[in-house]
């Protein structure tokens, strides 16, 4: 297999363990309040109601819809990925590729100050796997 090809295969396998790993945590679900502080501030979170955009929800009701939203876009990332893999020549792979480098760094560089870790390593590990998919070798031009 052309190189191209196996980084832009790597970097969707990062991104859907990257997906599935937060569907897990979300299923898993959050683990009790440490203290009385954590206890009133999720109490809030799930309790306190207020209007968005003409619909009344919680807190926890807009984290919740997010952080399911998050795996199913990741996962629907590395779809892509791996469907154009199969049927582009290698140029237009490439433009695929920087266009989702350029994603994937901004990802890394909010996961850098807002993520926790394990995000924010798989973010970056998929953003050098991107890079290297961003221009195909000389050999795979012809």
């Amino acid at each position: 297999m052309k190189r191209q090809r196996i980084a832009l295969q790597v970097a969707a396998g990062l991104l859907i363990l990257h997906g599935l790993a937060h569907l897990a945590g979300q299923i898993a679900g959050s683990p009790a309040p440490a203290n009385p502080t954590e206890a009133q501030l999720l109490q809030l979170m799930t309790s306190y109601r207020f209007d968005v955009g003409g619909v009344q929800r919680t807190t926890q009701d807009i984290v919740l819809g997010f952080s399911l939203s998050y795996p199913i876009l990741l996962l629907l990332w590395a779809a892509l990925l791996l469907i154009v893999v199969r049927v582009l020549p290698p140029m237009l792979l490439a433009r695929v590729a920087f266009v989702s480098t350029v994603a994937c760094a901004f990802l890394f560089g909010i996961g850098m100050r807002r993520f926790p870790l394990p995000p924010t390593i798989l973010f970056g590990l998929t953003l050098v796997a991107l890079a290297f998919a961003c221009r195909p070798a000389k050999a795979e031009l012809g």
